[in-house]
């Protein structure tokens, strides 16, 4: 095999790989046990382009949560993300 043999079959290998980064990965949620039937607490996209997912807080006690000025505080959203990336690895 010659140099530029060698240097095409790396090329190609490389744009297998940034093919396999330019992917969109899949996402996959799971509800808090006593959450599993309302559906209400599950991620959604306003729109399906959006970058991000619109959440709820999930009080175990369904109590509101107040949060005062400066005060930082984490509010459970009562899911477990999973993200399935399929790269082609076979």
């Amino acid at each position: 095999m010659s140099d530029i043999d060698s240097i095409f079959d790396k090329l190609n290998e490389l744009e297998k790989k940034v093919e396999n980064l330019t992917k969109i990965p899949t996402f996959h949620f799971a509800l808090r046990e006593d959450l599993k039937d309302e559906k209400q607490f599950l991620p959604t996209k306003a729109e399906p382009e959006a970058s991000g997912y619109d959440v709820r807080a999930a009080q175990k006690d369904r109590n509101p949560i107040i949060i005062k000025p400066f005060q930082y505080v984490k509010i459970p959203l009562g899911f477990r993300g999973f993200v399935l990336l399929d790269i082609g690895m076979n």
